[in-house]
This record gives C-alpha cells, structure tokens and sequence, in this order.
C-alpha cells in the first residue's frame, strides 16, 4: 500500500519546489486553486477536490479531463478539510502539504487546527514549501536538521511534553515544555542537530537563518 500523500493547496505554491518534490510521494491531491501549480507543468495530480470558485477557467477547462471530486462552494468545511478526509479513507501513513502558507490568516490558523488534529489521529504530519519546513512531532518521533538553520519549536499543550535538542546553539536535554512559552523561539543548528521529542505534539518550523545570532 502506498503511503505517502501531498497535498498542494492554494496560498503561495511554488511551482519550481512542487516540481522538484513531487516524486516523493505516492499520491498527489491538487486542492482547489492549488491546480493552477501544474497548469502549463510537466507533472501530474492524482485528484483534484474542493468547490473550484476561485479556480481560474481556463485551468478549470483544461483539467476536466482529470479525476476531480467538485464541492458546492456553501458547505460546512474547507476544500482542505474535505482533501484531508478524502487521504484518511486511502490509510496513508505519511501526508505533507504546500501552498498553505502566505494566504490569510484565518485560513493558516485553521489549517494548522487540521494538521494537529491529523497529527493526534496517528500520522506523519508536515508543511513543505520553498523556505519553510514545518513538522509536526509526538510519542518519541526524532527528526534530524542540518547545519546552519534556524529553528522554533512551538508547543500546544500545558503538560506531558519533553523535548531533547543537540547540535544547537542552545541545546536540551528532557526539556519539558508548556503551550504559551517561547524558550524554544529561534534556535539554530551549529552542527548536523536533532529534535526528539515525547508526549504530545509540537510543530517545529525550520527556516533558512536571516542573520546570525551573535
């Protein structure tokens, strides 16, 4: 079974990123608006889902011939809810998106509701795009970073959270840590680093470093 899914949304896609990632993954949903990143593109989506109203005609004509799952566009969820549902169903182990960042606000807060409440039902969760890494972490999950990046940790609990972090600037050891701190705000890696953590889940966002900490 295949079990790895992208999900490409609508808010700042880059097309050159998708382009370079997409072979990565087993399963592809274009949602929405997010088509437009393979219109004129030398790859493909496996499905297309949401209500399509801000999906420009001449794209929205040259994919109907594509698998697509139209939405009417009143309805009690975002087209990245329904997408998310629609990935559930297929039991995919892992599932990454791009392009839902840099929109408004209000949709950034909810998306980031649905990835933790994907990330609490057992799966691999993670944002993707050109700059920005964001992933979600629980129940003794490990990543590793390379050097020279900056690093936040943001917790959404009060308690039963610990992190470890080395090959930090400022590392951790069993570090517990609550929903409102910002201790772990705008760390960086002085060497090939990693995070553990155990409990419930953080989002750890890494980013290219703007300017050296001194």
């Amino acid at each position: 079974m295949a079990n790895k899914a992208l999900v490409v949304g609508a808010s700042g896609f880059s097309k050159k990123y998708i382009k370079k990632i997409i072979a990565d993954y087993d399963f592809v949903i274009a949602c929405d608006k997010g088509a437009e990143a393979f219109y004129g593109m030398d790859m493909e989506f496996d499905l297309c889902i949401g209500d399509f109203d801000s999906l420009d005609k001449d794209v929205r004509e040259y994919f109907k011939s594509k698998e697509t799952i139209e939405y009417p566009v009143e309805k009690d969820f975002s087209d990245l809810e329904l997408a998310i549902d629609c990935l559930l169903k297929k039991d995919f182990d892992r599932i990454d998106f791009t392009g839902v960042l840099g929109g408004r606000l209000s949709h950034e807060l909810f998306n980031l509701g649905l990835f933790l409440k994907l990330k609490q039902s057992g799966k691999r969760v993670s944002i993707r795009e050109a700059s920005t890494r964001c992933d979600f972490l629980s129940n003794n999950e490990v990543i590793n970073i390379p050097k020279g990046l900056e690093v936040s940790v943001v917790p959404f609990y009060d308690d039963d959270t610990t992190i470890s972090m080395k090959g930090f600037r400022w590392n951790l050891k069993d570090k517990k840590i609550n929903r409102g701190s910002t201790l772990t705000l705008s760390n960086y890696t002085v060497d090939e680093g990693y995070i553990m953590v155990k409990g419930n889940p953080v989002l750890v966002v890494i980013e290219p470093i703007e300017k050296k900490i001194q």
